[in-house]
């Protein structure tokens, strides 16, 4: 019906509070038949509890545009930084 995954890595730390640990959500993805019923809602509740409960102080996430409103409504935000590729 609906998935989201989390990956935790150790990177740098970000800020001066100096944890270096960062969690970034891949791939959030509801069957189209079981959109709006909640049930993204829920999966991205769940995973965010469980990132909390592990100590992970943020999430980062890439979200399509139709995803925007579930994530904002959850408490992301627009990042300051912006994604960047190269293509090999």
């Amino acid at each position: 019906m609906s998935t989201a995954f989390l990956s935790i890595a150790e990177r740098p730390p970000r800020s001066a509070e100096g944890d270096s640990r960062v969690g970034t959500v891949y791939s959030v993805y509801t069957y189209p038949e079981y959109r709006r019923k909640g049930i993204a809602t829920l999966v991205m509740r769940r995973l965010i509890d469980e990132a909390r409960s592990m100590g992970v102080p943020s999430l980062d996430m890439l979200a399509s545009e139709a995803g925007k409103p579930l994530y904002e409504k959850l408490g992301f935000v627009v990042a300051q930084h912006v994604a960047m590729r190269m293509k090999l």
